[in-house]
């Protein structure tokens, strides 16, 4: 069970990030395109996208594991996570 929104955002951003790295996986392999630019990915929760940059908190460490994984994707620039509005 999630217990914050935050938390709700980085399992949903995470998700984002495996089918990303799948999809960018079977252009490769089945097509032999190469995509190089990042992936644009949107959301709404400052506090996940800042998890990014900063890492992770006291608070947030139960869920941190997979996390990692979203932190290595945007450092090596196959995904692009920026905030938008909720409306």
């Amino acid at each position: 069970m999630l217990t914050s929104s935050t938390e709700a955002e980085c399992a949903a951003l995470t998700v984002v990030g495996k089918e990303n790295t799948w999809e960018r996986r079977v252009y490769q392999e089945l097509m032999g395109i190469q995509v190089l630019a990042p992936t644009p990915v949107f959301g709404d929760n400052t506090a996940s996208i800042t998890m990014l940059g900063t890492g992770v908190t006291k608070r947030s460490r139960h869920f941190a594991i997979e996390w990692f994984k979203m932190k290595d994707l945007v450092e090596h620039k196959e995904l692009q996570v920026s905030w938008v509005p909720t409306n």
